[in-house]
């Protein structure tokens, strides 16, 4: 039978190896792959963020608690990156002890995140101002300094911390989620 292919034979025109079209489907399908991935990787940046703005607004309702409860009045100083408490010893403002046991020690904010303040209306410059004062205070009888503070990742506002003279104090997150 001479037309007929015997087991073992190869035809000249097999190739082996791949082609280039074989190369670029498996790189489309690699790239596919990753970016579906990436997209379904979650933001941890901004679940940090809502973190830091719940926990600023308890650590600012505890305050409040404190000073109600123990009858002298709490302040609290804030800088760019950072919160202070403390009491009011003859008018001045002491913090607290920076201790492991002490809930409203000082909080540094984590890197990439800010703070800025809003006082009667105007903004509080939080980076020049070194000088560690009270800005807020809550006073013994459920009164609060009325105040808006911006929790700001890379210059962009995420999270608004509102006190109310009530002594209400509201979270609302202001950064399309």
């Amino acid at each position: 039978m001479r037309g007929a292919r015997e087991f073992g034979e190869s035809d000249v025109n097999t190739q082996r190896g791949i082609t280039l079209i074989e190369l670029l489907v498996a790189l489309v399908i690699i790239v596919v792959l990753s970016a579906a991935a990436v997209l379904a990787m979650p933001d941890f940046s901004a679940r940090r963020d809502d973190v830091a703005a719940e926990r600023l607004a308890a650590l600012l309702a505890m305050a409040c608690e404190r000073a109600m409860v123990s009858g002298r009045d709490v302040g609290v100083a804030i800088d760019a990156s950072s919160m202070v408490f403390g009491s009011f010893v003859h008018g001045v403002f002491t913090p607290l002890p920076d201790d492991g046991a002490e809930p409203l020690r000082m909080r540094r904010l984590t890197d990439g995140v800010h703070l800025a303040l809003r006082l009667d209306g105007r903004d509080i410059d939080l980076q020049t101002d070194e000088t560690l004062r009270a800005r807020i205070a809550c006073q013994a009888n459920g009164e609060l300094t009325p105040f808006e503070l911006l929790l700001e990742r890379d210059g962009s506002p995420r999270w608004r911390i509102t006190g109310m003279p009530s002594g209400r104090i509201e979270r609302e997150r202001v950064d399309a989620p």
